[in-house]
């Protein structure tokens, strides 16, 4: 069932309810920065995300009851060189790298929780079941905002230096 209850700019009111028609789920993702730097990594080290107060800020607009998610490319490249992405987010081989993500920091970005992030989209770690957004009365619309924290770690050894680039995709999905 749908109710719609439109107020125009001179306070004319109109009122619709249609109990024949099916709403399909509707959702909106936006994030708080189009990019990311995890600044100079050594080999065998981690760091967090430099910017944006460490952190990625998604702000979700979604009717229906959701989950987020998260993916990033299996191979990031300078253009030359390329690694690689361990998906059990400890790279324990030459060359490889990995990603891990949390809504929780343990301080510099860096995530509470070490949650992989692999090149197959995984929901997020407590937002596998994101309650619908609740608009106000009279608001146009609402959002839920999450923080999201993520690290970068490398191998120890066979990673040549470079600044390393990869697609990192986050989605919201209708459940």
């Amino acid at each position: 069932d749908i109710y719609v209850k439109v107020t125009d700019a001179s306070s004319s009111i109109a009122e619709l309810t249609s109990y024949t028609k099916a709403m399909t789920a509707y959702s909106e993702l936006s994030m708080s920065a189009a990019t990311m730097n995890f600044g100079a990594v050594s080999l065998g080290g981690t760091a967090g995300i430099q910017d944006a107060g460490n952190k990625i800020n998604t702000v979700v607009i979604a009717n229906d009851t959701h989950s987020l998610g998260v993916a990033t490319e299996a191979t990031w490249t300078t253009g030359t060189k390329n690694i690689t992405l361990d998906p059990s987010g400890t790279p324990d081989a030459p060359g490889e790298f990995a990603l891990n993500i949390d809504d929780g920091t343990s301080g510099s970005g860096i995530p509470t929780t070490n949650q992989a992030v692999t090149s197959s989209s995984v929901t997020i770690v407590d937002h596998g079941a994101d309650a619908r957004t609740s608009t106000a009365d009279g608001a146009d619309e609402a959002t839920s905002n999450v923080d999201l924290y993520m690290s970068l770690t490398l191998a120890s050894s066979g990673i040549d230096i470079g600044s390393y680039t990869g697609t990192i995709t986050f989605a919201v999905t209708n459940d």
